[in-house]
């Protein structure tokens, strides 16, 4: 048996985060982005969340780095281009953007020929 002193709060901690990315910061809606951010945001890093029932992205950025915001469709492929530049390896891809100083995206809201809502994803 271990006698060394556990941390049971922090272990219980990484247990219940899916991502480092969600530590300490608030989730905020692509409609927030949208509104509070007319020019655009930096992304500055990125990760990979599976939940068991749904798999995406998420995404830190620089003009608040006490959010992060949950990656739709688009956000997803540019994200899937990234980690496959770098044979698979996300955290080697997140490190090298935000080394990099990021990727300065507006996001728009707009509609498919069929009418579905999506998120547009200009590259500043």
């Amino acid at each position: 048996m271990n006698n060394n002193f556990i941390n049971f709060k922090s272990l219980a901690k990484e247990a219940t985060t899916l991502s480092h990315l969600m530590e300490d910061r608030v989730k905020v809606t692509t409609d927030d982005i949208i509104s509070g951010y007319p020019d655009g945001i930096t992304i500055t890093e990125f990760d990979y969340v599976n939940t068991g029932k749904e798999e995406y992205y998420i995404a830190g950025f620089s003009e608040d780095e006490g959010a992060y915001l949950n990656c739709g469709l688009i956000l997803a492929k540019v994200f899937d281009s990234f980690v496959k530049a770098f044979d698979g390896d996300i955290n080697g891809a997140s490190d090298c953007l935000k080394e990099q100083g990021g990727l300065k995206v507006k996001l728009e809201k707009t509609r498919t020929r069929s009418g579905n809502t999506i998120t547009r994803v200009s590259v500043i």
